[in-house]
């Protein structure tokens, strides 16, 4: 028989001596002050900041849903203007008190640093905050890469987004675009209601993202829309991706990733040298012209376009005549319309030239994780 102690709702072992009396074993108290000082585990208490857009007469659904939650304390209010999730510690003599402060959103998902979780993912949440309490903050941020993903959960969501995109896509509606991506995921998908309500047959795809991969296929489809797709992993280890709103708080998937080879790898002629001079053709035919010289395809930021009012079509570019590199001309005749050329790659390693902002919009980050 194993005998444990329970230290502010957290379960400690005691270190055994094994004693064998009538055929069992029991812990010896002496034994565990031999061997040194029990380290007191964190206090846990958890703050509820009730975001924009979360219905306040959801709020006793999530206190009846955290009440076996492994925390001191749970509490839940209106979120501060600005406010962002947090973890912070604080200690007091030899115990420390970690407090989690989680948004809340319309969609029913609580945000954290780096993770989020579901109302129905309670057993997932406590999962992580035993970890978060035995670990620390600073432990368990250091095991997480993105979106609150080990290396090996990031791994397999990549994977399950590298297959690539089989059909045309431009000129497409939204909703096609997602049902041809549904039947070659093995994932399960979540689309809310009052997200599919909004698209119609003019809620079209503007750019040709065949040949990429679904990940970033879906990234570049849904950011036009002011939407994105947000993964998770169940308990079960299935992939759940979730289309939301892009400014639901959470973190959409990204449009590919930075590479790790070097340019000239991926894109072999991107720094090559070239004679070239353009005087009065379009930004559009330009890109058209470099995207056929550089083999590799240029997606465009629609939406970072629309912000700055920039119609490729009606742009006029000039270059004057000399030896360029390639990607040194490509930034110039950009820059004037205030964008920038990126070598990123997809999911599956596929390189592609990202034509976006060179500034991004005011409040936003710069990159998704």
């Amino acid at each position: 028989m194993l005998v444990a102690a329970t230290l502010r709702g957290v379960l400690t072992v005691w270190t055994v001596l094994a004693l064998t009396v009538a055929g069992s074993t029991i812990a010896s108290p002496a034994t565990a002050l031999a061997a040194g000082p029990q380290v007191e585990p964190r206090r846990v208490e958890l703050v509820l900041a009730m975001g924009p857009g979360f219905s306040a007469t959801d709020s006793h659904r999530w206190l009846e849903a955290t009440k076996r939650l492994p925390v001191e304390d749970v509490r839940i209010r209106v979120a501060r203007q600005g406010e962002r999730p947090s973890i912070a510690s604080e200690e007091s003599g030899p115990s420390t008190t970690v407090r989690v402060t989680g948004i809340l959103t319309g969609r029913q998902r609580l945000i954290l640093p780096d993770q989020q979780f579901g109302i129905g993912e309670m057993g997932e949440f406590a999962a992580w905050l035993r970890q978060l309490a035995a670990e620390g903050p600073e432990n368990l941020a250091a095991n997480r890469v993105a979106f609150g993903f080990t290396e090996e959960q990031l791994r397999t969501v990549r994977q399950t987004l590298a297959v690539p995109c089989p059909s045309r896509t431009q000129g497409q509606t939204l909703a096609h675009v997602l049902r041809e991506a549904k039947g070659i995921t093995k994932a399960e998908w979540i689309v809310p209601r009052a997200i599919e309500r909004r698209w119609s047959d003019t809620t079209l795809v503007a750019s040709e993202l065949q040949g990429l991969s679904v990940g970033t296929c879906l990234a570049v489809a849904l950011r036009s829309h002011h939407l994105m797709l947000v993964p998770t992993i169940s308990a079960e280890r299935t992939v759940r991706l979730t289309i939301a709103e892009s400014r639901s708080g959470e973190v959409g998937w990204p449009v590919g990733w930075p590479p790790d080879e070097r340019p000239n790898v991926l894109v072999p002629k991107i720094l090559e040298f070239v004679e070239i001079g353009i005087d009065g053709a379009t930004l559009q035919e330009s890109l058209d012209v470099l995207q056929q010289r550089l083999a590799v395809p240029f997606i465009r930021d629609e939406s970072q376009l629309r912000r700055l009012q920039v119609v490729p079509s009606d742009v006029t570019v000039q270059l004057a005549s000399g030896k360029i590199i390639y990607k040194k001309a490509l930034d110039r005749i950009l820059f004037p319309s205030r964008l920038k050329a990126e070598l990123r790659v997809d999911d599956g390693r596929r390189p592609f030239l990202w034509i976006t902002a060179i500034q991004p919009e005011a409040g936003k980050s710069k990159r998704t994780p």
